[in-house]
């Protein structure tokens, strides 16, 4: 496991989060997702909207590159940025994740403060995933994607 991170990059986020937790009209998302197609490893990234900048545009707060997604991978990554980042005592805004457990029960157990939310790729994924599974048709299950992803937008 390695965990990379600027310390500009983290005292960015550190600073966001103060401005976040004082300002609730300030919109904010922790997004935080692993990809699993990068030959031989994973790479997990904890990203912030930067509500200094018009737009909010967002900006890679730290990485981690690892072989096993082990809850204590996790764990570990998030024993680290936490104190780093300031999100142990946020409560303005919720982290986005999908549902894989080795990552959501560290998440309450880091920042029990803060709502964790699904990630709306993983949502339709699952849409799609249940529909085939219980014998949808292709041209079927576009249509029913598309009206989940509208309500959820």
């Amino acid at each position: 496991m390695i965990t990379l991170a600027h310390e500009d990059l983290l005292k960015e986020a550190k600073d966001i989060i103060k401005l976040s937790n004082a300002d609730v009209t300030l919109p904010q998302l922790v997004p935080y997702d692993t990809t699993f197609s990068m030959g031989d490893f994973y790479l997990s990234v904890l990203v912030r909207r930067n509500v200094k900048l018009k737009g909010d545009p967002i900006f890679p707060v730290a990485f981690m590159i690892h072989e096993r997604k082990f809850m204590l991978t996790h764990e570990l990554f998030f024993r680290d940025i936490v104190p780093t980042v300031g999100l142990a005592k946020s409560t303005n805004f919720p982290i986005v994740t999908d549902r894989e457990q080795g990552i959501t029960k560290p998440l309450r157990r880091f920042f029990p403060r803060l709502p964790n939310i699904l990630c709306s790729n993983h949502i339709l994924r699952d849409v799609e995933f249940w529909i085939r599974k219980n014998g949808g048709k292709t041209d079927g299950t576009k249509v029913l994607k598309d009206d989940v992803a509208r309500l959820i937008s």
